[in-house]
């Protein structure tokens, strides 16, 4: 791949710098979250090019445009070694961050912002309502200089709403249910970020358009591989309640399973709306109930049996990073050995440059969850029916 030198430019896309004196530097790309990039320079190297990773800057590795970062942490520390050790620790993120600082806001005189349709439709109208072109005149939660791709109508087809949500979090909530990934990149000739939503290229061994993109031992296509098979969280049935009180309660399930192989969830989701329009009428009660299930849906797809895979690619032989695998792509995953052979999406992709090392970790499906993960998920999902 070649040790990429880092450039550096303004929230305005004015060069600031070409940085290549870093010691390490390693960054993940990811499909459904954000990914993040970590740095490590020292501060006297190259008459101080550490100087020019300032606060709100943007970062493009190996100047590429499909993989853009904001600065957003920086530390440093001295110790005996004096000016050796004075190296600047540098955190970024994703230029998806934005969306971490937006909370999704209805319009006016309605209840939630919704959609009902394709997965990709709902997230550029999310998306715009909160960061291009914000709702309710609120001109001030606009960001400049980001506008959004061309919507294909992509993904599967559901009724999406929000109503004060953490905009990313939703945003990779419905990535997750739909198999779509989402982007803010670079363009040079617009001179502004996109906001863009990815549809992954089929590189299994099912398929005969494209050349098969195999991750195996016995094709010296991986150094090293981890597999899980977690089913602890795994939940197949949502009993989910919607609108009213007592037993008057709008009750729905979805999913349907027997015996020790059911796995059920309560979902509330009183929220759904029971009258639409202006002025307000009464929505028929099918309509709520396909709303209800829809509900169930989504959340199940969040709980689907936790499968990871984790292996370091070889950047060698007959496999090329992003020429004949990348980011998105479902790709076969095999192990003789252990048994295993599946096809699986590459969620996250993580390059790693140090002294002498250079190497790429792929994540397929999903990555680990990390505590919080799980803390939320489950707070997300408690009943909150002795409370009404």
């Amino acid at each position: 791949m070649g040790r990429p030198s880092i450039r550096v430019m303004t929230d305005n896309f004015e060069l600031v710098n070409e940085v290549s004196g870093y010691s390490s530097l390693f960054f993940t790309r990811s499909w459904h979250g954000m990914g993040v990039l970590n740095m490590v320079i020292n501060r006297h190297v190259n008459n101080g090019e550490a100087d020019d990773l300032q606060q709100g800057r943007l970062i493009f590795p190996a100047n590429r445009y499909d993989c853009v970062f904001v600065i957003e942490d920086r530390s440093i520390k001295l110790d005996e070694d004096g000016k050796e050790s004075e190296d600047w620790e540098i955190t970024a993120y994703e230029v998806k961050f934005p969306a971490t600082n937006r909370t999704t806001l209805p319009p006016d005189g309605f209840d939630h912002d919704e959609y009902r349709g394709p997965a990709e439709t709902a997230m550029y109208q999310f998306f715009t309502n909160n960061v291009i072109s914000a709702l309710n005149g609120r001109t001030e939660r606009n960001i400049p200089n980001i506008v959004a791709a061309t919507d294909l109508g992509r993904g599967s087809e559901s009724f999406f709403q929000t109503r004060f949500d953490n905009l990313q979090e939703l945003l990779t909530e419905i990535s997750l249910f739909s198999g779509l990934g989402w982007v803010v990149r670079y363009d040079s000739g617009l001179n502004k970020l996109v906001f863009e939503v990815l549809e992954g290229n089929d590189r299994t061994t099912s398929q005969s358009i494209l050349p098969p993109a195999i991750f195996a031992p016995d094709f010296d296509t991986v150094a090293t591989m981890e597999y899980r098979n977690l089913r602890s969280a795994y939940k197949n049935v949502a009993i989910v309640a919607g609108p009213g009180e007592g037993k008057d309660r709008l009750m729905a399930e979805a999913g349907f399973s027997t015996g020790w192989d059911r796995r059920e969830v309560f979902i509330d989701a009183r929220d759904i709306p029971t009258e639409t329009g202006d002025p307000p009428v009464a929505r028929p009660e099918p309509d709520i109930i396909d709303d209800m299930f829809e509900r169930g849906r989504q959340k199940l797809a969040e709980m689907q049996q936790e499968l990871f895979v984790k292996c370091e690619a070889l950047n060698a032989g007959n496999m090329a990073y992003r020429v004949d695998f990348d980011l998105g792509d479902l790709v076969t995953v095999r192990n003789r050995d252990w048994g295993i052979t599946l096809d699986a999406r590459i969620t996250e992709v993580k390059e790693i440059y140090e002294e002498n090392d250079e190497r790429i970790e792929l994540t397929y499906d999903n990555s680990i969850p990390s505590l919080t993960d799980k803390v939320r998920k489950r707070i997300d999902n408690v009943s909150v029916e002795a409370k009404r």
